[in-house]
């Protein structure tokens, strides 16, 4: 079973923006989720604590405090403040403990800025050195909300009827489909 690490943007879309279908319990029948203590600590923040202890009901929560992983949080933090702590938690958690380990999985964040800046890594050779290792970050697998509903669309986890109501969702809570992304979902 392939694990999905995921930030809080993924958890905010399955609590309080897509309510048609039940992507939180569709996502952990099918995948491991993980995540960080840190964005465990954002939902808290944000969400009342019978809805946090609902989302988290068999995710894995990753307390990640090596001194490699550390440095490169505080960096990153340094280099990209404009990155919540959160999403750099998440990539970090995906990076060291499952894709340099050669670990199936699959990073969630709708963080544009995050997405962004895992391309940019790979052309940084301070954050490589930081690594310790050369790593291709156009392997890095890294997909959005969009993305994943589109794969468990894909293998038949969500109806096509729900798309519709999927899209609806989004769109009243927030998110800017483009005709493009809508599209997308339907084909």
């Amino acid at each position: 079973m392939t694990l999905k690490i995921v930030d809080n943007t993924f958890i905010s879309a399955c609590l309080g923006e897509i309510d048609c279908i039940n992507l939180l319990e569709i996502s952990r029948s099918n995948y491991i989720i993980s995540t960080t203590s840190e964005v465990h600590s954002e939902t808290i923040a944000g969400f009342e604590g019978n809805l946090v202890d609902y989302a988290y009901e068999n995710i894995s929560i990753h307390p990640i405090d090596n001194d490699n992983y550390l440095e490169l949080k505080e960096w990153l933090e340094d280099r990209y403040p404009q990155i919540d702590s959160g999403e750099i938690s998440t990539f970090l958690l995906a990076l060291l403990k499952f894709a340099l380990e050669d670990k199936a999985y699959y990073y969630i964040t709708d963080d544009n800025k995050m997405k962004k800046t895992i391309l940019k890594l790979n052309n940084d050779p301070i954050f490589m050195d930081k690594l310790g290792i050369n790593f291709d970050m156009n392997q890095f697998n890294v997909t959005g909300t969009i993305g994943f509903i589109k794969r468990l669309i894909d293998k038949n986890l969500i109806s096509k009827d729900y798309i519709e109501p999927i899209i609806r969702n989004l769109e009243e809570n927030g998110f800017y489909l483009t005709d493009k992304i809508k599209d997308y979902l339907r084909g």
